[in-house]
């Protein structure tokens, strides 16, 4: 590896991942997020042919979630329209 490399990743990425200890709850929006996608989406992953077809299909499912899906947290809002009336 070049040493140049190395030096800018031990100064400057390596302290980002170590400055911290990691918390349970760092990652727990996408894990609700994943927890919803996965068994909405899985009779159609079944179909999928390709990755690109798999992002598309992933891709759909958050356009929907966000501009369509109506959620009670949100005052019976989808996110988007809560977004803009926040």
């Amino acid at each position: 590896m070049c040493q140049g490399f190395i030096r800018h990743r031990n100064e400057k990425i390596l302290p980002i991942f170590v400055e911290r200890v990691r918390n349970v709850s760092d990652n727990a929006c996408m894990e609700s997020f994943f927890s919803y996608l996965k068994p909405e989406i899985q009779k159609e992953l079944q179909t999928v042919q390709s990755i690109e077809d798999a992002k598309q299909l992933i891709h759909d499912y958050i356009r929907y979630d966000n501009h369509r899906r109506i959620q009670g947290v949100l005052d019976y809002q989808t996110p988007v329209q809560y977004a803009k009336a926040g």
